[in-house]
């Protein structure tokens, strides 16, 4: 049997995403069901978008991926299922899945009928998505679901703009469990700009004029770890995105990025090369 993810803003409070699991584990009893995260942000399509990008290539080919979040069927967002290197994503129209899908070859995209679906359901994650799931694990074609889209709304953006070839402004698109600021800046874009200048990355009022390798290369061999603790990094994390740390963040006692340097989603990062 193969595999079907759920990425919803749903947390673990209520017993939603219990409900969806049921309904498809009472017709596939040895269904593979993998949580990507139910501990998305209220709504936060960004958020959405990057931690579907960092996850769900590690999974097999026909795995099926269920995007619960700020998933109504609206009038210009319909509900979708989206076939792509033999992957399949079902959601609503939204722009999570054109951010996510923008440089794939998408074989097809399908528009849910409201005739053979409650499109207009509270709960599209359990009562639309999820019979859609079911169809395509029964070996179903999934142009039977819906008519034909040639392309996805492009409702959700973030671009790193380049000035002058010496300049970079970037955004934060994602804080982490641990507090850390996650940013859109790719390493081959910084790689490909930096040719060997000096470089300073400025954000809110801070300064910094130096990446790390790791977390622990803030840490030196001469100088005990816990004096470190507190100390503000930069580092290309195992994405290859900038990511801005306080060096064993607690948010929940000792503070952590986001909170200690005032940083969101959406917050400008600036890197400067210098001759």
């Amino acid at each position: 049997m193969g595999f079907v993810t759920l990425t919803s803003d749903l947390g673990q409070k209520d017993p939603s995403v219990s409900l969806v699991k049921i309904d498809l584990l009472k017709d596939f009893s040895s269904l593979n069901i993998v949580d990507i995260s139910h501990a998305i942000s209220p709504f936060n399509k960004l958020e959405a978008y990057f931690i579907l990008k960092t996850a769900y290539k590690f999974f097999p080919e026909n795995t099926i991926h269920l995007v619960g979040v700020d998933d109504a069927c609206k009038i210009n967002e319909p509900h979708l299922v989206v076939e792509v290197n033999n992957h399949f994503f079902v959601g609503a129209d939204n722009g999570i899945l054109s951010l996510l899908l923008k440089n794939e070859n998408i074989s097809k995209i399908i528009e849910l009928s409201n005739k053979v679906f409650n499109t207009n359901s509270s709960f599209p994650l359990k009562d639309v998505f999820v019979p859609v799931a079911k169809h395509i694990l029964r070996g179903g074609k999934i142009e039977l679901l819906g008519k034909k889209k040639t392309s996805l709304n492009d409702l959700l953006t973030t671009t790193v703009k380049i000035k002058d070839n010496s300049n970079l402004i970037g955004e934060v698109i994602y804080i982490d469990n641990y507090g850390n600021a996650v940013t859109n800046i790719e390493k081959v874009l910084y790689d490909s700009i930096k040719n060997n200048r000096r470089f300073e990355i400025l954000f809110k009022n801070y300064t910094v004029t130096k990446i790390y390798e790791n977390y622990y290369e803030l840490v030196t061999k001469k100088e005990k770890e816990e004096s470190f603790h507190g100390d503000l990094g930069i580092i290309f994390n195992s994405n290859s995105l900038l990511e801005i740390f306080i060096y064993k963040s607690n948010p929940q006692t000792v503070g952590s990025a986001n909170q200690l340097l005032g940083l969101s989603i959406g917050s400008k990062v600036y890197i400067n090369f210098f001759n």
